[in-house]
C-alpha cells in the first residue's frame, strides 16, 4: 500500500532537518487552532532551515538554482508582492497602521524565500503528503469534537441546530475555515484516487468518511463562499471521476449522494440555506441588496478613483470615508474591508499589486497543471474562488495557509520520481 509511515517520513534527514520538518507539520496542523502558534512555528522553521544551510554550508546560488524556473518566478512574485506593500509605504500618512498590514503580509517574503531556498532533501513529495495528512486528521477531529458539543447542547440544554451553526460552532471566522477545510478535501480526493486500487475496504471507508466529515463541517461552519466552493470542488472531482479516470459508475453514485447530501442540508439546517439563497436579495429587508453587493460597488468606485492604490497604511481609511459618503455609515463604522482579496489588493497598492497577485495565480496553476497534480489544481481553484468573495489575505490565517501550501505544492517534486 502506497501510504505515508511515520518509519519512513523520517528517513535520510539530519536531525536539524526534522526539527525543520516537524516544525511546518505543525504550523499547517495548529492554524485552525491557534494563529499564534503556527506563526511561532513558521517562523522556528525558517530559522531551523536557515542554520541547516550554514551548518551544511549549502550556497544560497546554489539552493536557488536547484528549482525549476517556474518554481523561482511564482516563489519570486510572492516576496514581490510583499516588496510592493512594504514600498508603498513611502506614500502612507497612516504610517502605524501601515507597518502593522506589513507585518501582517509578512509571510509573503519569509515563506517564499524560505521554499526558494529550502532543502529538497527535505521536502520530498512523500513527506509534503505527510504534512496534509496530519492538517486534514486535526480537521477531522475538529469537526467530530464539535458535532458532539452542539448534539450535546441541542439535547440537554435545548438550543436548536440552526442556532449552532456558523461562527458558533466553530470560533474561527466561517470564510477562513472553509478555506482550510476545501483545501483538506481536495487533497482527500486526490489521494482516494491514487489510493482506491491499493487498499482494503476499511481504508476506503476512512477515506470517504473523513471527506464527508469535511464536506459537513464546511456546510456547519455557514460560509456562502465556502459553499459555492464545495459545489466548485464537487464539480471538479466528478468531472475528474467520469471524464478523465473515466469512472462512470463511481461519478453517478457520488453525484447522487451530493444530491442527498443537499436536502438533508436543506431540511436540517434552514437558516443556512436561507442565507444562502439571501446573497443576492434580501426579502427581508425589502428588496434590498446582500451587503456584499454595497461594500463591491463602493470599493470599485475607490478603485477607480486611484488606479495606483492609495498606500498600504491609508487605504481602509479612504474606503472607510468612501462609505460614509456613499451611505453605508455602517461599513465604516465596523471597518469593513472589501470581502474581496482582489479588490483589496487593488485599493492598496494599485493595479501593479493587483497584475501581481494574477500573476502569482497564474504561474502555480501552470506548475500545477504540468505535473497534474489533482490537490494543487483544487487548491488553486478554491483559492481564486475564496479570495473574491473575502479578502483573505487580509488576516494572517488566511495568508499563512497560502504561503504554506503555495509553497509545498510548487517545489514539491514529480510524484514520478519519488518512491512512495
Amino acid at each position: 500500500m502506497k501510504i505515508c509511515k511515520i518509519n519512513n517520513i523520517f528517513d535520510g534527514l539530519a536531525p536539524l532537518q526534522r526539527v525543520e520538518y516537524c516544525l511546518m507539520a505543525v504550523a499547517l496542523a495548529m492554524l485552525p487552532i491557534s494563529l499564534a502558534v503556527s506563526v511561532f512555528a513558521v517562523y522556528a522553521a525558517v530559522a531551523a532551515g536557515v542554520v541547516g544551510m550554514v551548518v551544511n554550508r549549502r550556497s544560497l546560488r546554489t539552493a536557488v538554482s536547484g528549482k525549476s524556473r517556474l518554481v523561482r518566478w511564482g516563489l519570486g512574485l510572492m516576496m514581490a508582492l510583499w516588496g510592493l506593500y512594504a514600498v508603498s509605504l513611502l506614500w502612507t500618512t497612516n504610517i502605524p497602521e501601515g507597518f502593522l498590514r506589513v507585518y501582517k503580509a509578512l509571510p509573503l517574503l519569509i515563506l517564499g524565500f524560505y521554499f526558494l531556498v529550502s532543502d529538497p532533501t527535505v521536502y520530498t513529495w512523500r513527506r509534503i503528503r505527510a504534512v496534509l495528512w496530519t492538517q486534514a486528521a486535526v480537521l477531522v477531529v475538529l469537526f467530530v469534537v464539535r458535532l458532539a458539543v452542539m448534539l450535546w447542547k441541542a439535547v440537554f440544554d435545548g438550543v436548536g441546530y440552526s442556532r449552532l451553526t456558523g461562527d458558533r460552532f466553530y470560533h474561527l471566522h466561517h470564510a477562513y475555515m472553509a478555506y482550510f477545510l476545501l483545501m483538506s478535501i481536495g487533497f482527500l480526493y486526490s489521494e482516494a484516487i491514487r489510493l482506491w486500487e491499493g487498499i482494503t475496504v476499511r481504508y476506503r471507508v476512512v477515506l470517504v468518511s473523513a471527506i464527508v466529515a469535511l464536506a459537513a463541517f464546511v456546510l456547519f461552519v455557514n460560509s456562502r463562499a465556502g459553499v459555492l466552493g464545495l459545489s466548485m470542488v464537487a464539480v471538479l472531482c466528478l468531472a475528474h471521476l467520469a471524464f478523465v479516470r473515466r469512472k462512470w459508475r463511481a461519478a453517478l453514485v457520488v453525484a447522487g449522494a451530493l444530491a442527498v447530501s443537499a436536502g438533508s442540508v436543506y431540511m436540517l439546517l434552514p437558516n443556512s440555506a436561507q442565507r444562502l439563497s439571501n446573497t443576492v436579495i434580501d426579502p427581508e429587508e425589502n428588496q434590498k441588496p446582500d451587503a456584499r453587493v454595497t461594500i463591491y460597488s463602493i470599493a470599485l468606485k475607490a478603485v477607480a478613483d486611484q488606479p495606483l492604490g492609495y498606500g498600504v497604511g491609508d487605504y481602509m481609511d479612504v474606503l472607510g470615508e468612501y462609505y460614509a459618503s456613499n451611505d453605508y455609515e455602517g461599513g465604516k463604522k465596523a471597518r469593513q474591508n472589501s470581502h474581496n482579496q482582489y479588490i483589496d489588493t487593488t485599493l492598496a497598492i494599485g493595479v501593479a499589486g493587483l497584475a501581481l497577485l494574477l500573476s502569482l495565480l497564474v504561474v502555480f496553476f501552470i506548475i500545477a497543471w504540468r505535473r497534474r497534480d489533482v490537490a494543487a489544481v483544487i487548491f488553486l481553484l478554491v483559492t481564486a474562488e475564496s479570495i473574491m468573495f473575502e479578502a483573505m489575505f487580509y488576516r494572517q490565517w488566511g495568508l499563512l495557509l497560502f504561503c504554506i501550501a503555495y509553497g509545498l505544492f510548487a517545489i514539491c517534486p514529480d510524484e514520478k520520481n519519488n518512491a512512495i
